[in-house]
């Protein structure tokens, strides 16, 4: 084992102890080379055997770790007594040696084990109250399995939850008083089994972009239970069976009977209350009373490749998301009494691909009997050498020091060694000319997982990029980076702007560059770039847990069997930062407030010029669980073959999908606007779409007529717009240009920010019994650009005889405004209902909102309204 020492000072000049990286002794393989900052041994009294309470201890180390400046805390593998609580802070990882107990024999001993003795103490309100392991925002639990020799299948000891995801700023656990804040956080628990927890792992509090991966938990109460996200967690490889005790070698159950009798009673797997655009794959539950249970708060996600199998009801849901829902494609629900019970009075729950055993229940759940055969192929990214590089970074200042040339020589070294891995310190790093990662040679930060920057908060290794020309970063064949983060400070939103519309050559730069086969990118952040990462023509690129906002792209790619997953790109990276005050004054200006230039980015940087993914001359391209803000398109795919499963984006400018002489299949989509796709000499196919406001969107092919038209034989006129009587803020006009039917139509002009609404009128009491509920309402809207209308709007027909009573609603459904006329049918059963019941014997109110946008010219028109069938 080669350790290398890297002592440095970090850009606030305050002196941290020795660091240094280590390649520890791991019994088990793992997909990464493990770099550590500190074995947890018995120098911090750590002592493995399970009799010596190593609380204290794994404290101690912990702190260490992170008055370094973060990494990762390695514990060996072995039995150590814990009785908790203990805090895993930003920057810092507990990791373990782990092997995944589904693969491995009965008696195989499972690596690092926690010995879990947590203080007895009566559970409260708080999430925290009795947890053994509490993970801040930046920070991660991964390798490590828990057993809680206390525990009692037949008389369960409710033990609090063995990990809880903290809110950044909470500080319940230097105060015992729960207060819950605002702010919210991002953690990674990856490769963890949880023998016989009470309560499994909880993120119910304010967080975001939790990562959940390879977990294995027997759960006695819940198994996992998260809430309260905003864009977007990512959930993967998850398993909840009372089999996680029963085969857990000399952990296993003593009473295996009692075990499975309670859980198949009591156990809820999974628990998900309100998350913002959430994505699972590969979820496996069995042995349990509830499979998954979606809560009364308002869940809106994906879900892909599910089975639950052997419970009492499959899938609870009380309510979903009020203007979209849940889509889930392809896998087995199967349960005793339900297979799905969907109680949801808002929202859809769309289920396509799935065997159901059990009866089926909802007036919300939509049944597309469409078979889903896509499949993912296993891919992964090449492993480096286990041989370590120091760059030669002495103890300067690294904020205005270029970094270029001895990392250079530290990358080349590594290349002359037969490869390895360059690993750089926690710090904030200063990039002035482009650097080459050699073959075979991995480029790594401090961080094994995925950080975030704050507006407070900036740890682990940063690279400020003053590239203007060109790439940042190139890589060669087998080459990579790994837990870093890069930000192009050269390129505010201001300058960006201006660069693209005067097309100017930096608009071609990008941050990483793939050279050739093989190169990938993992667990980093890139900010601020025109393209952030270019593989195209790359042969098995990887990409995998990379976030950000880029101008251009976050990624181009091509080349035969590329892998792109856990991606999420989004404007509040560049926003919500504090390394201005790290610019150098000579290339950017630290004193741009880049927060403040917010909506600048998304309106006019993002929306009109942004294409998340570019997909080019690429062969069974994968992508897996894809998100972006305010992009203009999220995939665009030329002369390409692949598969996209769990694509998703809010406050789309242009289209979601465009295809070009592609054949691609796409199952779950979700959007909050914006098309679904664009089609040219393609052979495409989206299974389970949902939008906002067309949450019975039906599945989409390219070599079939377009499916979701709408022909009616029963028509009720409702408004003829013939009239002003009961309007507001709408002029009546007898324009032809503005009239589709009779004489006169409801005309718009310009802005209005203080009064929102289009059309709020009473007509006499219509019945549309005869076309209810399965009809849909119409409406002919005149707009002179939809992407005037930057927050939508929304529509509501009421039988209350007035606004907001007995009400069906809709948003206003700007993905399928053209410029000019259009034609909207929004489905009777795709609206939400609010307050009492709406009565279709006496439609009467019907109310049009829109939300423009500052300083754009709108010109809106109405006419022709009627429900039919």
């Amino acid at each position: 084992m080669k350790i290398i020492l890297i002592t440095f000072i970090l850009t606030l000049s305050a002196v941290l102890p020795c660091f240094a990286y280590i390649i520890p002794n791991a019994k088990y393989p793992s997909e990464d080379v493990i770099l550590a900052q500190v074995i947890a041994d018995s120098s911090y009294g750590i002592i493995p055997g399970g009799a010596a309470d190593c609380t204290e201890g794994l404290k101690t180390a912990i702190r260490d770790c992170e008055e370094m400046g973060g990494g990762t805390v390695f514990l060996p593998a072995g039995e150590y007594l814990v009785t908790g609580p203990v805090c895993i802070p930003s920057t810092v990882v507990l990791r373990g040696d782990w092997t995944d107990p589904l693969n491995n024999k009965k008696d195989r001993d499972p690596g690092t084990v926690i010995i879990a003795k947590p203080a007895p103490k009566a559970l409260g309100r708080s999430p925290y109250d009795g947890a053994l392991f509490i993970v801040e925002a930046s920070a991660g639990l991964m390798g490590l399995t828990f057993w809680y020799p206390e525990q009692n299948s037949a008389a369960p000891v409710a033990f609090g939850p063995t990990v809880c995801v903290k809110p950044e700023d909470d500080d319940y656990v230097t105060t015992n008083v729960y207060r819950p804040k605002k702010i919210v956080s991002c953690a990674t628990l990856k490769d963890l089994t949880l023998i016989n927890s009470y309560r499994g792992i909880n993120a119910e509090y304010s967080h975001e972009l939790c990562q959940l991966e390879t977990i294995r938990v027997c759960g006695l109460d819940y198994g996992i239970k998260m809430s309260n996200s905003t864009d977007v967690g990512y959930s993967a490889d998850i398993f909840i069976s009372p089999d996680v005790w029963l085969r857990a070698g000399k952990y296993s159950c003593p009473d295996p009977v009692s075990l499975k009798y309670y859980c198949r009673e009591n156990t809820e797997a999974l628990v998900l209350g309100w998350l913002d655009d959430e994505t699972l794959s590969d979820i496996r539950i069995n042995g349990c009373n509830l499979g998954i249970h979606f809560l009364d708060q308002g869940f809106w996600g994906l879900f892909y490749d599910v089975e639950v199998t052997d419970t009492h009801t499959a899938v609870l849901c009380e309510n979903l998301n009020t203007w979209a829902g849940a889509v889930m494609s392809r896998g087995v629900l199967s349960g005793d009494d339900y297979a799905v019970k969907c109680d949801s009075v808002t929202g859809v729950l769309k289920l396509c691909g799935f065997t159901l055993k059990g009866k089926t229940e909802g007036k919300r759940l939509r049944i597309n009997d469409a078979p889903v055969t896509e499949t993912l192929t296993p891919r992964t990214h090449f492993r480096p050498e286990p041989r370590l590089f120091e760059p030669d970074l002495k103890s300067a200042d690294k904020t205005h020091t270029d970094i270029s040339g001895p990392l250079q020589r530290s990358l080349d070294e590594a290349a002359s060694a037969g490869g390895g891995i360059v690993a750089l310190p926690p710090g904030i790093f200063s990039l002035y000319k482009p650097i080459t990662v050699p073959e075979g040679v991995l480029l790594t930060g401090s961080s094994c997982i995925f950080m975030k920057d704050t507006t407070d908060f900036c740890g682990g290794t940063v690279i400020l990029s003053y590239v203007t020309d060109g790439y940042s970063v190139a890589l060669k064949k087998n080459a990579g980076v790994n837990g870093m983060r890069f930000f192009c400070p050269c390129f505010d939103s201001v300058t960006a702007l201006g660069h693209i519309e005067a097309g100017s050559p930096e608009t071609g730069t990008c941050c990483i560059k793939g050279l050739s086969d093989g190169v990938y990118v993992t667990n980093s952040v890139v900010t601020a770039a025109f393209t952030g990462i270019d593989f195209r023509g790359c042969d098995r690129h990887y990409i995998k847990k990379v976030f950000g906002v880029c101008y251009l792209s976050m990624i181009a790619a091509g080349g035969k069997n590329g892998s792109i997953e856990g991606v999420l790109a989004n404007m509040h990276f560049s926003q919500r930062h504090c390394l201005n005050q790290f610019f150098d004054p000579a290339k950017a200006d630290p004193e741009r407030n880049w927060y403040m230039l917010g909506n600048h980015i998304r309106d006019l940087n993002l929306r009109p010029h942004c294409t998340t993914v570019r997909i080019e001359d690429a062969d069974r391209e994968q992508i897996l669980n894809l998100f972006m803000y305010s992009p203009c398109h999220l995939i665009d795919t030329k002369n390409s073959t692949g598969t996209y499963i769990n694509v998703s984006s809010d406050f789309m400018y242009g289209y979601q999908l465009l295809f070009d002489r592609s054949r691609v299949r796409v199952v779950n989509s979700l959007r909050s606007c914006g098309g679904s796709v664009s089609v040219t000499d393609s052979d495409v196919r989206i299974t389970n779409r949902i939008a906002i406001s067309n949450m019975t969107e039906l599945d989409y092919d390219s070599t079939k007529s377009p499916v979701d038209s709408y022909r009616y034989t029963d028509k009720i006129p409702l408004c003829d717009c013939e009239t002003l009587d009961g309007t507001s803020l709408v002029s009546l006009t007898d324009d032809n240009q503005y009239v589709t039917e009779g004489s006169h139509a409801w005309l718009r002009t310009g802005c209005n920010k203080d009064d929102n609404y289009l059309v709020s009128v009473r007509f006499p009491d219509t019945d549309i019994s005869s076309v209810w509920p399965e009809g849909r309402l119409h409406i002919s809207i005149y707009v002179n650009d939809y992407h005037n209308i930057i927050w939508g709007g929304q529509i509501q027909l009421c039988s209350g005889g007035k606004q907001h009573e007995q009400m069906l609603c809709w948003s206003l459904p700007v993905f399928l405004l053209n410029k000019g006329w259009n034609e909207v049918y929004l489905p009777f059963d795709s609206a939400v209902p609010a307050g009492a019941p709406f009565e279709p014997d006496h439609a009467n109110f019907i109310t049009m909102y829109s939300y423009f946008g500052e300083n754009y010219d709108n010109v809106f028109a109405i006419d022709n309204i009627f429900a039919c069938k």
